[in-house]
């Protein structure tokens, strides 16, 4: 007996090898983008006070940090400052580079949401990603000057909230849910989004 609903029932077959042409697809056009943003100058006028506050230690900095009024919260500071100390003083090449790293999740997670299986799923794939990265929002949103990208982060937030939702059901997407909240409203103030 076919369980399947006749509405949607299509002609089209799943093909094992799509999942892996759509990423790679994806990953090829953020890798594109991403080239590009490495060509971009971190400004000094943006960056300077907040690099400057990233040289001190780890506990003053994320404890004053819960205490503070900005919209950035106490995690982005520790995600500053990670990269921060990893750099060695190569400051640009890891910002930036944590920067494409950003761009490239955002992409991945999108290919992921919406889940191509088969060929005809995958020649839709090229309009869904121009729509997400010609959107005239979206240059604003990864062209940010500060260090690290904080609407980029957001926007991986509400991804990953977006694929939990279509996840199957499982008893641990609530705590990764509400996990993922506490992440997101501690990192920046519009991660209350989440």
């Amino acid at each position: 007996v076919d369980h399947r609903s006749p509405a949607v029932e299509t002609n089209a077959e799943v093909a094992p090898a799509v999942p892996w042409l759509a990423y790679g697809y994806g990953l090829a056009v953020a890798l594109t983008l991403g080239h590009f943003l490495l060509g971009l100058p971190i400004q000094l006028s943006d960056s300077f006070g907040q690099m400057l506050k990233l040289t001190g230690s780890w506990s003053d900095l994320l404890y004053g940090e819960f205490t503070q009024r900005g919209y950035m919260r106490p995690l982005m500071w520790g995600e500053l400052k990670l990269v921060y100390d990893m750099s060695g003083g190569n400051y640009f090449t890891w910002f930036r580079g944590a920067h494409v790293i950003e761009l490239v999740i955002v992409v991945l997670l999108y290919v992921r949401l919406v889940r191509p299986r088969t060929y005809l799923d995958l020649m839709a794939l090229p309009l869904g990603l121009a729509v997400l990265v010609g959107l005239h929002t979206f240059q604003g949103t990864v062209r940010e000057a500060f260090p690290l990208n904080h609407f980029l982060t957001v926007l991986i937030y509400t991804l990953l909230a977006a694929n939990l939702v279509m996840s199957r059901p499982r008893w641990w997407n609530d705590v990764l849910g509400v996990s993922l909240f506490v992440v997101s409203a501690l990192t920046i103030e519009s991660g209350l989004l989440v």
